[in-house]
């Protein structure tokens, strides 16, 4: 038996469940989880407008009364010409699987969550992705610098993963 646990960093409602999800597995430390990123919103290309960003503050402040987790609105709405692509971000947690396989991804899928919801910071750049998951890795005793971590991300063969989790064909 094993949790399964299917979300998107850039996902609200994956965000405002983070807690519990974190409880849950302390909770049962005995059963391994597993983390299929979804893809939300994987390969958009469209900016995000003012009324998609109102459309997400709108679900941020749902998310944020139900969760009481914090959200960084006016970085949102300070961004100019942002693709709300969830692919990069999604990446960067199967990169984190490839480089260390028996890490707490859940700490770095928080940790990657808390960069964009908290930090405001570009979840679509690979460096921004690169610095937060290592520094993730790191606190959890990995030794895993920011550059390397860079190059597995954006490694064909990590992006072919991505894809292929993503679709469900592989866990």
């Amino acid at each position: 038996m094993k949790l399964i646990f299917v979300g998107d960093p850039m996902c609200s409602w994956c965000y405002g469940f983070g807690k519990e999800m974190t409880a849950l597995a302390k909770l049962h430390p005995e059963l391994p989880l597993e983390i299929v990123v979804g893809g939300l919103r994987a390969g958009t290309t469209d900016v995000l407008d003012e009324a998609g960003k109102n459309i997400r503050l709108t679900h941020w402040a749902r998310v944020e009364e139900a969760s009481g987790l914090p959200f960084n609105r006016e970085g949102l709405m300070a961004r100019k010409n942002f693709v709300y692509d969830t692919e990069p971000i999604c990446r960067a947690v199967v990169a984190a699987r490839v480089v260390a396989p028996d890490a707490d991804l859940l700490a770095v899928f928080r940790a990657l969550q808390h960069g964009f919801y908290v930090e405001a910071v570009d979840t679509t750049d690979g460096h921004v992705l690169a610095r937060l998951a290592s520094d993730a890795l790191r606190k959890l005793g990995y030794s895993i610098d920011m550059t390397a971590f860079y190059k597995v991300w954006e490694a064909d063969s990590t992006i072919a993963l991505a894809r292929k989790v993503s679709h469900g064909l592989v866990h």
